[in-house]
């Protein structure tokens, strides 16, 4: 059975923005106006979530909503799906079959059951969180996270094409021990949409998410509480994992710490209080990827554990006010949803 811990920490993502002249809308999903700085979310009053089912694991993300235009007159919308930073040494971990693939993640998305072709929008943003893309476009450093310069063969073995650009980046503050990047990916999808008034319309996403994996670097004897320099502090404050969890993950066999990875999911949820009122049913899934795994979070709402490997909540008039981040760990590769 999947070993849950009971506090838990909030998810959403897809928002919406008015079209030029309208005021913007957002989802978990909200709605978003676009500006020079970024993607700007802001709260609509014309359009709500009537019930959202989110299913989230380590190899899938799959959500569909129900939105319900309350007035009566027609609603155009920017759309916007907003994805959680990416740390960039993070991507290396998850690179495609076909690194010369134009979008990052296998984004999709339907509206009343018609395929929607959405905008990809990539910003760069700072450890410190300022927006640094047009300092990356300055520079003439590749926005997309697939680029050849990023790609793990490039950046770590072609020194003749890397030197210059890794010496900019030292210079910039943006390179870190072992030639790691100091800095973030923000990916959005953008589209247009007219909600019909005084109709329900159905929106649906898939994709798969960009899951950190990291070893389990315990010191050994654990640190002691308070020891803010070590791997266990950030461990234990970063998923709320309670003592008798990290005591059971600290006492497994250390080589195991170096064959099998943790997992870091994450997803933007409380987008979804920028709609009208609060989300009427909501129901979320998480896929631990095995009935074993150990699982993790800060969210503060009781997951019940359904079946081995599946944890459930639902909710109605549910007003999300964090979004989710889960670890999960199994000593197994089994952590790619396994469990549907």
């Amino acid at each position: 059975m999947a070993t849950v811990l009971t506090r838990l920490c909030r998810a959403g993502a897809f928002f919406l923005a008015a079209a030029m002249g309208a005021a913007p809308a957002l989802a978990n999903d909200g709605a978003a106006s676009i500006l020079a700085g970024g993607i700007v979310l802001e709260k609509s009053d014309e359009v709500r979530i009537a019930r959202e089912d989110l299913f989230l694991s380590a190899g899938r993300i799959d959500v569909a909503y129900e939105f319900e235009n309350i007035t009566e007159k027609d609603v155009a919308l920017t759309a916007a799906f907003p994805f959680p930073d990416i740390f960039a040494d993070d991507i290396g971990s998850q690179w495609p079959d076909e690194p010369e693939a134009v979008r990052f993640i296998g984004f999709t998305t339907t509206f009343n059951g018609k395929p929607v072709e959405a905008r990809e929008i990539v910003e760069i943003i700072s450890l410190e969180g300022e927006n640094i893309t047009q300092l990356f476009r300055d520079e003439g450093f590749p926005l997309a996270p697939y680029a050849d310069l990023w790609q793990p063969s490039t950046w770590f073995g072609d020194e003749e094409k890397t030197a210059p650009v890794k010496a900019r980046l030292a210079e910039l503050g943006l390179l870190g021990n072992f030639e790691s990047r100091k800095w973030k990916t923000r990916i959005s999808y953008v589209w247009e949409a007219v909600f019909p008034a005084g109709e329900t319309v159905k929106v649906t996403h898939s994709y798969k998410p960009v899951s950190g994996a990291f070893h389990l670097a315990f010191q050994n004897p654990p640190a002691a509480d308070g020891g803010v320099e070590a791997f266990d502090h950030w461990f234990r404050k970063q998923y709320c994992v309670s003592d008798e969890l990290f005591q059971t993950l600290a006492a497994r066999p250390v080589e195991e710490r170096f064959t099998f990875y943790a997992r870091e999911t994450g997803y933007v949820l409380k987008t979804g209080a920028n709609w009208a009122g609060p989300i009427g049913a909501f129901h979320l899934t998480v896929d631990t990827g095995a009935p074993d795994a150990f699982f993790s979070t800060c969210w503060p709402h009781e997951l019940e554990e359904t079946a081995p490997g599946r944890l459930e909540f639902s909710a109605t008039d549910f007003t999300p006010r964090h979004d989710l981040l889960f670890m999960t760990y199994a000593p197994s590769d089994m952590q790619e949803g396994t469990t549907e």
